[in-house]
């Protein structure tokens, strides 16, 4: 081991040749980085080592006296002292004070001075500091990095900072390098990318280079017998450590975030996941690509040009993938490889360029013709068939090392480097994207070509079945002006117009310039509805507009609703020639029929992922579909901003009112379920024709009940429920009825009892009586009355029983308060007027002596059927003593008992229900509603026999 470096030939004049070496290529790249800049910008670059040797007030960056300053290794020049004047005119350069600097080293990182640069590319600078320094000192460099990038911004340069410790990296605790590396993924990786791709600005070099790559294997005895005999200084170098071995888990997560990247920029990000690929499939045999540079460097007789590092990599993949004999991805990775050059070698020039000394003998022998080039350069005006056809062949790549990297995952399941929060973030963005499901809108421009919009769009419509209400369309999108008969095929068909405008919008096909031709069969279309349907995509935000959250599940941000499209909701009356008015004008109850007007809606719905999804509904029940779909993908208690919801409706009839009235729906929708716990339990009544749909959330999912009449809703109105529900109305649904009145009286935490008068069968007087218990349950019945105490007296009688035996059945510490009861008489309207409630305020007591208790006891029997046995002033009537006779026994006891002996109607005073009954209700408190449906029937019971026993 002692003879370590001799026996690599490694000497003093060894290390001298290496270091001048690599300082003469990071020149030539700092120079070509230099040739991409304005003059201005290239003064900034010069000085930016300056910024951070001194802290002074006069230059760019300065945020405060105690900033640390000095780089190791750092003399500015007499050029950079030249072009620090010209940024700040007040700088006078000062000698710094000899002490320990607090900057190691400046680097670029990326593509700079490299083939794959451009004027347009960013800056990330690795700023290397000192290990010692403190919280304070760090937070202060940190403020003039931000400073300096603003600075940077205003020169047109876009410049990232990133505060670096050598010695943290080593032990793998670094910064955070932002959200350009998914910091869990890679370590290695970053680090092979650092040594091949970085420019030293200022400070120390890294100590790697010294290294000989066939030691990398011995890099920390190496380097450390390089300090012992003195042919490198700690003092001088900086040390990230060696790459002997990358480990399996990294590719996985450093080719998975390729793989993301890619979506957004393909060209860029495909040569570095195919890079990644090759190492994977020659795992654990991979030379990094850093360790072959270092290698050419090592080589006296290679040209510095030789060594760029786009060049590098290029040989790597051609290599990798004439191996596998894939022809077609060798031909996208020299597409990427062109595209990322960004000079258009297929236009004839005099200036001379170094990037076209490098690409010219590499088109010459990938044969590539003038028309391929001039094709390639073209990429900026590509129209959209070819930017469809080319996204064709790049996802085909990407899914295909998506299936790589999950088999090479698979394999090396234990080696992992990814953390499971960012395998799944990941794996949603893949998802997003790549996902392909019913209706998803694909985004067909992941920065292909610059500019996609068409100045003309032909839309072709072939109707059939036209006399129906809905017939059926298909539509076919064509560029250019094309007439029917064309042979050209179309861009795309669907057999929904708002689909295909949708993706022409969300790829930025079509713009307010676009002009838009339509065809019907044979027949130039001049549509008034389709001219406003596409002026409404101008007020309709793109995609990336949305702010993305890929840590939760996606919830819809904004939603356009176009209703009947084409469609003409009448269209059986105006095929006639009739134009039908009537004064009952709702668009989901027209006329007298209540014809459901909303046949069609075609919605357009973009969530937070990003996706842009096509849905659409048709029939009768096509907005109440619209609604339980809304539910289910933006769940009441979402925490999630409410979305955005545009309705449109341009139909042939009543466009207005019909888009008005939809969206009234769904804002009263909204108003009912969001908010807050109560408003998440509530049910929602909407009335559409003759129908009356209930919707209610149960567990955490839309529920819709359908009824064909009110009667029927009333049942259901009065089931129990485990909260408290309150009942809300569509505004339209029974206008003008009881019902929706006490709907809008209701309130939790009190009883409401409302009565109406009414005159039955022989002029006799009843009472129809509705009240709304503790959980919001509706229960309405009809009684005989006799008087208003007579009526309400036992009623509050028994609520307050109910109350008791309730309360029974309630444990704890909390201490139980009595139950408000609200009575309200309703009062029936005169002509034009509205339904009045009157106050009633009992009192307790009021009454008593005037009626009997008669309570019930209800329980299972020995066969486990529901039976009850019946009491009235503590005198038993059973069903074993009297049989079916039991309602006439006690009803022929109780009017024996009256003074007058007057049949006046009977009244249950109380019901006891059993434990059992209880515990069979998950020993839950059973609500008011359930013991009045046991009150109800057995009241009808007594009643009817007290009929029957005393005719009037």
């Amino acid at each position: 081991m002692s003879d370590l470096l001799g026996g690599a030939g490694f000497d003093q004049a060894r290390a001298q040749q290496v270091v001048k070496r690599l300082l003469a290529y990071n020149q030539y790249r700092y120079e070509r980085t230099l040739s991409a800049l304005t003059e201005r910008q290239k003064h900034f670059l010069d000085v930016l080592p300056l910024l951070y040797h001194v802290n002074s007030d006069k230059l760019p960056g300065f945020v405060g006296p105690d900033c640390p300053c000095g780089m190791a290794r750092y003399q500015p020049s007499k050029d950079v002292l030249r072009s620090a004047s010209t940024l700040s005119m007040g700088f006078q350069y000062q000698q710094r004070r000899m002490g320990h600097p607090a900057i190691r080293s400046l680097f670029i990182m990326g593509s700079c001075g490299s083939l794959g640069h451009s004027g347009g590319s960013d800056f990330d600078i690795w700023l290397c500091h000192d290990s010692n320094l403190d919280e304070e000192s760090m937070a202060l460099l940190q403020n003039k990095a931000l400073e300096i990038e603003r600075y940077a911004e205003t020169l047109g340069i876009e410049l990232h900072f990133f505060l670096m410790d050598a010695k943290r990296f080593v032990r793998g605790e670094r910064n955070d390098l932002g959200q350009e590396d998914c910091g869990s993924a890679q370590h290695q990786l970053l680090l092979d990318e650092f040594y091949r791709t970085s420019i030293l600005l200022a400070g120390c070099y890294p100590v790697w280079w010294l290294v000989p790559p066939e030691y990398e294997h011995l890099y920390d005895d190496f380097v450390y017998r390089l300090y012992q005999q003195r042919f490198a200084s700690e003092e001088d170098v900086i040390d990230f450590g060696g790459l002997a071995e990358i480990p399996a888990g990294e590719f996985v997560g450093a080719g998975m975030w390729q793989l993301y990247k890619a979506i957004g920029s393909p060209y860029k990000s495909i040569l570095k996941l195919f890079l990644t690929e090759s190492y994977a499939s020659a795992y654990p045999n991979h030379e990094p690509l850093s360790i072959s540079l270092k290698g050419r460097l090592f080589d006296d007789q290679v040209k510095l040009e030789k060594l760029d590092p786009y060049l590098l990599l290029y040989d790597k993949l051609e290599d990798y993938l004439l191996q596998r004999e894939e022809g077609e991805r060798l031909e996208l990775v020299r597409r990427c490889l062109y595209f990322k050059a960004n000079i258009p070698m297929g236009q004839s020039t005099r200036r001379k360029h170094w990037k076209r000394d490098l690409l010219r003998p590499l088109i010459l022998n990938w044969g590539w013709s003038d028309g391929q080039l001039a094709h390639l350069d073209n990429r900026s005006h590509w129209h959209v068939h070819i930017v469809m056809e080319e996204r064709k062949h790049l996802v085909n790549e990407l899914i295909h090392s998506y299936k790589f990297l999950s088999a090479f995952g698979r394999e090396h399941e234990d080696e992992t480097m990814m953390s499971a929060k960012d395998m799944t973030l990941l794996g949603h963005k893949l998802y997003a994207t790549f996902d392909r499901k019913p209706g998803k809108i694909d985004f067909i421009n992941p920065g292909i070509s610059k500019h996609i919009q068409e100045d003309k769009l032909s839309l072709h419509l072939l109707r059939q079945h036209v006399r129906r209400r809905i017939p059926q369309m298909n539509w076919s999108l064509y560029t250019g002006i094309a007439r029917p008969g064309t042979t050209d095929a179309p861009v795309k068909r669907s057999a929904n117009l708002i689909e295909l405008l949708g993706w022409c919008h969300v790829n930025r096909i079509m713009d307010r310039g676009t002009n838009v031709v339509m065809y019907q069969g044979q027949q130039h279309g001049k549509d008034y509805e389709l001219k406003e349907i596409l002026n409404s995509f101008q007020t309709m935000p793109l995609p990336d507009a949305i702010e993305p959250d890929f840590n939760a599940t996606p919830v819809p941000t904004f939603l356009a609703l176009y209703v009947n499209v084409f469609v003409d909701p009448m269209s059986h009356y105006t095929r006639r020639g009739i134009s039908k008015i009537s004064n009952r004008t709702d668009s989901l109850g027209f006329s007298a029929l209540k014809e459901n007007l909303v046949l069609t809606i075609d919605q357009l719905q973009y969530n937070s992922w990003r996706e842009v999804l096509s849905t659409r509904y048709e029939g009768q029940n096509a907005l109440l579909r619209v609604i339980e779909d809304f539910l289910n993908a933006y769940p009441p208690g979402s925490k999630q901003d409410r979305p955005e919801m545009q309705v449109h409706c341009y139909c042939a009839t009543r466009a207005k009112a019909i888009a008005a009235r939809v969206k009234e729906v769904l804002e009263e929708m909204q108003l009912c379920f969001y908010g807050n716990r109560i408003a998440e339990r509530r049910r929602y009544v909407l009335q559409i024709g003759e129908q009356y749909h209930l919707i209610q959330m149960r567990q955490g999912r839309p529920m819709i009940d359908h009824f064909e009449r009110a009667a029927h809703l009333f049942k259901k109105l009065a089931s129990p429920q485990p909260h408290y529900s309150q009942v809300v109305l569509d505004s339209q649904a029974l206008k003008g009825t009881i019902l929706q009145m006490i709907c809008k009286h209701s309130k939790p935490g009190v009883l409401q009892v409302f009565y109406v008068q009414e005159i039955g069968q022989q002029q006799q007087l009843t009472a129809q009586i509705y009240l709304i218990d503790e959980r919001g349950s509706i229960i309405r019945w009809r009684t005989p009355m006799y008087n208003e105490a007579a009526l309400i007296n036992p009623i509050h009688h028994f609520l307050r029983q109910v109350e008791y035996r309730q309360n029974r059945h309630r444990y704890g510490n909390k201490t139980v308060r009595e139950r408000p009861i609200e009575y309200y008489e309703v009062q029936l309207p005169n002509k034009e007027e509205s339904l009045r409630l009157r106050p009633i305020r009992p009192k307790e007591g009021l009454g008593k002596g005037r009626y009997f208790d008669v309570h019930a006891q209800v329980d299972y029997d020995a066969q486990n059927r529901l039976g009850f046995t019946l009491f009235c002033e503590q005198r038993e009537f059973s069903q074993l003593e009297h049989g079916e006779q039991v309602y006439k026994a006690l009803v022929r006891y109780l009017v024996s008992l009256r003074k007058h002996n007057k049949p006046y109607p009977v009244y249950i005073t109380d019901i006891a229900i059993s434990d059992r009954l209880h515990n069979r209700h998950f020993k839950q408190v059973l609500q008011t509603a359930t013991y009045l449906d046991y009150k109800h029937k057995l009241e009808t019971r007594l009643n009817q026999a007290l009929a029957e026993l005393y005719p009037a």
